[in-house]
């Protein structure tokens, strides 16, 4: 299976060039290429942070730019974003029965879970209990096959002085259903603006830096962002591997063939 991970598009007015960045013409750019490369994938999830600062416009300049997406996809809220206008402009992207943004796309081997770590007003992310209850049925009904968890804010600590406070509030308690199924295979998750990997309670978890401006690697604390390629992720999910590409999209360096030594553009 095949599923590709979009991230911190950061959609705002049009015209407004955040960092250097039309954020319009990029998240045009990347439905192309996906269209053009991975129209075989099952699904496209996009991990938070839709918006800028959530307003109606801007999910409707969003639904009519996903309107070219070939793969189907399912939209997941970060902290800029505003749950009330996302569920009004994607009636179709499901909600749990307590109207948060979270679902189950199952296949006969895995479940891929979808959680709304939004805490309205805050930079942090939570998952209350009701959040947290519906994930814990979720998980008990997976039982037996390979479950992937897909949410916004990072649940583990990765080095960064500046983001560190800002991921997700109390995460050990995500953690501890997790743990407790033992069937969690995986974490994917945006917020931080880079490409990081590695473990948080023995599941392996997946950064991906996203559309928006990548925050340069420092860590003593200066806060600094950078123009980086834009980048999806590209996420192969086959029995026991799971492998996990990080795609810039919008390459402006030439190109080599290894085979011959001659540039190719």
């Amino acid at each position: 299976m095949k599923v590709i991970q979009v991230t911190d598009v950061h959609l705002g007015r049009r015209g407004e060039i955040p960092f250097g960045a039309d954020l319009h013409e990029r998240l045009d750019r990347c439905i192309d290429h996906i269209n053009a490369r991975h129209g075989d994938a099952a699904l496209c999830v996009f991990t938070g942070d839709l918006t800028e600062s959530g307003e109606a416009q801007s999910y409707a300049d969003l639904q009519s730019a996903l309107a070219r997406l070939s793969v189907p996809y399912r939209l997941l809220p970060g902290n800029h974003d505003r749950r009330a206008n996302l569920v009004a402009a994607f009636a179709g992207n499901p909600t749990d029965e307590n109207g948060f943004v979270q679902s189950v796309f199952d296949t006969q081997e895995a479940s891929l879970l979808f959680l709304d770590s939004l805490a309205e007003g805050r930079v942090t992310g939570e998952l209350c209990d009701r959040r947290l209850a519906w994930l814990d049925a979720r998980l008990s009904e997976a039982a037996g096959r390979r479950a992937y968890i897909f949410l916004h804010h990072p649940p583990i600590e990765l080095g960064l002085e500046l983001l560190d406070p800002l991921g997700l509030e109390q995460p050990h308690r995500l953690l501890e259903v997790l743990t407790r199924h033992g069937n969690v295979r995986y974490i994917f998750f945006g917020h931080v603006h880079r490409d990081i990997a590695g473990t948080v309670a023995g599941i392996p978890f997946a950064a991906q830096r996203g559309l928006h401006a990548r925050f340069v690697l420092d860590l003593v604390g200066d806060e600094v962002v950078e123009q980086a390629p834009p980048a999806y992720s590209i996420i192969h999910i086959d029995g026991q591997r799971v492998v996990v590409h990080s795609h810039d999209f919008l390459e402006t360096w030439p190109l080599w063939s290894p085979a011959t030594g001659e540039r190719v553009r």
